[in-house]
């Protein structure tokens, strides 16, 4: 990998002293220059992704709060892309970079899903707090589990691909399907957890009650 190329040349340097001397000066370009630039750009686009995917999530919800739980499956996603790649010996590549942005925006789907139905269940159903937790957690475990299987499943000959392509093709798919993994375990445990504990600090803070609507009723005409 060009990285580890990069750092046993700056250790060699080091250890030769060149670091050292005022009137060496060391440039690196070529595929060194091309991979910082490369790497910035993409750091660029996983920070914009993630801003927007928030902000995307905010105007949804019409509050700052539930976005703000469900982002919290992200880093653990990232977690275990890392994980993956590095069980495989991979390297954190260009390709595996890019599997980090596609993980920003697809693993809050399944908390997304969590956490309306709980907000339904608590206005609409007029549940308690914890009935809604459970009672969505129990509704919803089969949507997730088939919504992020189907997804793993489909990049799983992409994460275990050799031959010609591997070298790119490979960190792409390990990184999203050990995030997917991850933060599928996450949405189902962490995540209402999460929400209970924002829910009752939120209530306490700001002495606000539980908003709940009455069931509409049924309409006698039909």
């Amino acid at each position: 990998a060009l990285g580890e190329i990069e750092a046993e040349l700056d250790q060699k340097l080091a250890k030769a002293g060149a670091y050292a001397r005022n009137d060496i000066f060391i440039e690196k370009g070529g595929d060194f220059e091309n991979q910082a630039e490369t790497f910035e750009a993409l750091g660029l686009a996983l920070l914009l992704g993630f801003i927007l995917v928030y902000l995307v999530m905010a105007a949804q919800f019409e509050s700052f709060l539930d976005p703000f739980i469900i982002i919290f499956s992200i880093p653990f996603a990232f977690t275990g892309a890392f994980l993956f790649l590095m069980m495989a010996g991979q390297s954190l590549s260009m390709s595996a970079i890019l599997g980090l942005i596609i993980l920003i925006g697809v693993v809050v789907n399944t908390a997304i899903v969590m956490i309306d139905y709980t907000n339904m269940l608590r206005r609409v159903e007029g549940m308690s707090l914890n009935d809604a937790v459970v009672t969505a957690c129990s509704r919803r475990l089969r949507p997730v589990l088939m919504t992020s299987l189907t997804t793993m499943f489909g990049l799983l000959p992409m994460a275990l691909k050799t031959g010609s392509g591997a070298a790119f093709w490979q960190p792409l798919g390990l990184a999203t399907f050990g995030g997917m993994l991850f933060s599928t375990l996450v949405t189902l445990i962490l995540i209402p957890v999460l929400y209970s504990l924002f829910e009752r600090f939120r209530r306490e803070k700001f002495d606000a009650p539980e908003e709940v609507l009455e069931p509409e009723p049924a309409d006698t005409n039909l």
